[in-house]
């Protein structure tokens, strides 16, 4: 059926009260632990996808994690640790590595580097904030230097992103994005319409809902612009292809398969 559809680890520290009761006694009050994202559910697994420069041959490990795939002309490798995961771009050669750090089942650092000229280069570093599960925040340094990052925010119930920011090293505001949504559930498990890389099988999902537009305003270009989406579902509810069309009506389509 087709349904038409308008279209990153901040631990909150809970500091440690005194508090003075009657007898003059202070008391300690505990932190408020930080609560674990939502699991990833991989019902279906996905084999391929077009959308942006696509996805396809998709292999998965025994926890329904991927283990190889190839995406924008290239292998890609992952491996998995007791406290990392990494994934391996090839070419010809290895071209790139993405390591990311995990504490408590979360990521909550990513270092990438480039093998250019067959040396490793440390490219950039991204820091990871979440809140009640969700990812609030993401810190990006290049070479050790600050480059910018993004806050996000979550409906009332922390179902959906509703706002993600983006900021300069300087803390300009660069871009304000939102996202509206359908009744229609994300069933993608770890593969998200919004991430190729499939990284969702270690970040906790942004969107229980599909998008039904996307809406960003660039501050410093000052201009605005609209992207709305449509999809057509499969009878279990699953995204086998979509369409997003762009204020001056121009648009892309993509197609998912599944397993």
């Amino acid at each position: 059926m087709k349904t038409n559809l308008k279209n990153s680890l901040v631990w909150l520290l809970l500091p440690t009260m005194l508090l003075v009761n009657t007898g003059c006694e202070d008391e300690k009050k505990a932190p408020v632990p930080e609560s674990k994202p939502e699991a990833v559910v991989n019902e279906r697994l996905l084999n391929a996808s077009t959308l942006a420069s696509g996805v396809k041959d998709i292999q998965y490990n025994a926890d329904k994690q991927p283990k190889t795939f190839f995406a924008a002309g290239m292998k890609v490798d992952v491996s998995y640790a007791k406290d990392n995961v990494v994934y391996s771009y090839y070419g010809k050669e290895l071209l790139a590595k993405k390591v990311y750090d995990l504490q408590n089942g979360l990521v909550k650092n990513l270092t990438e580097y480039n093998y250019l000229g067959k040396v490793e280069e440390k490219g950039f570093s991204t820091s990871f904030e979440y809140q009640d599960g969700k990812m609030i925040k993401e810190i990006t340094t290049i070479k050790d230097k600050p480059f910018g990052h993004t806050e996000y925010t979550y409906d009332a119930v922390h179902k959906n992103l509703a706002i993600s920011k983006a900021y300069d090293h300087s803390g300009n505001l660069l871009t304000t994005t939102t996202y509206e949504y359908t009744d229609k559930l994300d069933k993608s498990g770890s593969h998200s319409e919004w991430y190729i890389w499939l990284d969702g099988t270690l970040f906790p999902k942004k969107a229980l809902y599909l998008v039904k537009k996307i809406s960003t305003e660039d501050h410093l270009a000052k201009k605005k612009w609209n992207v709305s989406y449509e999809y057509d579902i499969d009878a279990q509810g699953y995204v086998v292809s979509g369409k997003g069309t762009r204020d001056n009506g121009s648009s892309f389509e993509w197609t998912n398969t599944w397993q």
